[in-house]
C-alpha cells in the first residue's frame, strides 16, 4: 500500500497524508491471511485499522463516483 499511494501522491495529495500510517493495515492484511502465523488482534489495534480504512475510504469513495 506504501508503494501504491506513493505512486498515487502526486494527483491525490489527500493519499499522501496517509502514506506514513499504512504500514498498520499491510501489516495485519499480511498477518490475518496467514492463519498458521495467528495472533489475536486487539481492540484498540482493531478500531486505529479501521479508522485510518474509513480515512482512506473518504479519500477514494469520492474520486472513484461513490
Amino acid at each position: 500500500l506504501s508503494r501504491l499511494i506513493q505512486l498515487c501522491a502526486p494527483k491525490c495529495p489527500q493519499l499522501g497524508a496517509l502514506v506514513d500510517r499504512v504500514d498498520l493495515l499491510t501489516q495485519h492484511a499480511v498477518q490475518l491471511r496467514y492463519p498458521d502465523d495467528w495472533r489475536e488482534v486487539e481492540l484498540d489495534e482493531m478500531n486505529e485499522m479501521m479508522a485510518l480504512a474509513k480515512e482512506f475510504a473518504a479519500v477514494l469513495l469520492p474520486m472513484l463516483g461513490r
